[in-house]
């Protein structure tokens, strides 16, 4: 399968075929926490080159409205404080891990496309690059690092990988709450792909880079016969997302998190006649055109709470995953000492939020 984009006007139609075996020839997308047999299902009629070549934006204009649109306020610090003070007191009590994000709520006046050029321009080779519109969607740009599930129809190989666990690149060995939060999505990983009598193998931890931070990683393959659709299923959404145990931390986020994912945390892939491989939707936002030429664009981007968390550190690590996407959709080059994403201390961060 070439590494190639498409995107078009949804029809409306189910994004997969042979009785929900196999998806169809195209591009899908979902929502956060929906199903492969929910995703939006995207035909294969605009290869990457014609569709960044083409006046993009205003054949969105001409589309209809979309029904999932950007919001004007960013999450307060203040408040994302409470919330994750409150929710590392159950962590203390029932343990596990959850994902909370903050969002981001950016106005500018760059073009979501030539936004979507930067961006791709410095975010790290292997990433999957999407953008894409519908109107149940709304306009999405993003550059994913994790692999949920990529195979071959009939090849009985599975592949995907483990990434969960941020810092800033170093040589040191990880620390105790980074590894913690990284072994429970392997953990997960590898139970649903034993649950579906797939032999096992996890290559050994490596860190992969992302702007000026790095994460850990296993690649994890699986050999065997399974239903892929229904293991994909299994593995939506997973804990580098949601946490673990998944149904608690799905609770966890519906209780402590102060927005709608909308499709953040979703999965999005590409399918052709051989196979497909699905993404988790991260390192994206959306976007949603304004008046007077604006765009408002809503950039997520989270990190793996548990009992040992500290909110300013996550606020940080927050800022971090979000800074490559933060410069290019405002076009600055401001580093993280000046462009207000993240704070040295809580006394700089109560201070710039009571301004």
């Amino acid at each position: 399968m070439k590494s190639i984009l498409f995107a078009s006007l949804s029809d409306g139609e189910s994004a997969l075929e042979h009785g929900g075996k196999r998806f169809k020839p195209g591009f899908f997308a979902s929502f956060f926490g929906d199903s492969p047999s929910e995703a939006v299902y995207i035909p294969a009629e605009l290869t990457a080159g014609q569709l960044l070549d083409s006046d993009f934006i205003k054949t969105c204009g001409d589309m209809p409205e979309a029904e999932t649109v950007a919001v004007d306020r960013s999450t307060d610090f203040m408040k994302y404080c409470s919330s994750l003070r409150e929710l590392t007191a159950t962590l203390k009590k029932n343990h596990g891990k959850t994902v909370i994000s903050r969002l981001i709520a950016v106005d500018s006046t760059i073009d979501p496309i030539d936004a979507f050029r930067r961006y791709v321009d410095t975010a790290p080779g292997g990433t999957y690059r999407f953008v894409f519109y519908t109107p149940a969607t709304g306009l999405w740009i993003g550059a994913s690092p994790e692999l949920l599930l990529s195979h071959k129809y009939g090849s009985g190989v599975f592949s995907t990988i483990s990434l969960a666990g941020t810092r800033k690149p170093s040589d040191d060995v990880w620390d105790t709450k980074n590894r913690v939060e990284h072994d429970y999505v392997t953990d997960f990983i590898d139970f649903h792909f034993r649950n579906h009598n797939l032999e096992t193998d996890i290559e050994p931890y490596s860190a992969v880079a992302f702007g000026n931070i790095e994460h850990l990683c296993e690649v994890i393959s699986g050999r065997g016969e399974t239903d892929p659709i229904s293991l994909l299923d299994d593995l939506n959404p997973t804990p580098a997302l949601c946490g673990f145990p998944v149904d608690q931390a799905f609770g966890n986020i519906l209780s402590y998190e102060m927005h709608d994912r909308k499709c953040y945390g979703g999965m999005v892939g590409l399918a052709d006649d051989d196979g497909f491989a699905a993404y988790v939707d991260l390192r994206s936002c959306l976007v949603t055109p304004c008046k007077n030429d604006t765009y408002r664009y809503n950039i997520y981007a989270g990190g793996g709470i548990t009992e040992a968390s500290d909110p300013l550190d996550e606020w940080n690590e927050a800022a971090a995953k979000a800074r490559m996407l933060y410069r290019s959709v405002t076009d600055t080059d401001a580093d993280e000492s000046s462009d207000g994403l993240s704070f040295t201390g809580y006394d700089e961060a109560y201070s710039h939020t009571v301004r």
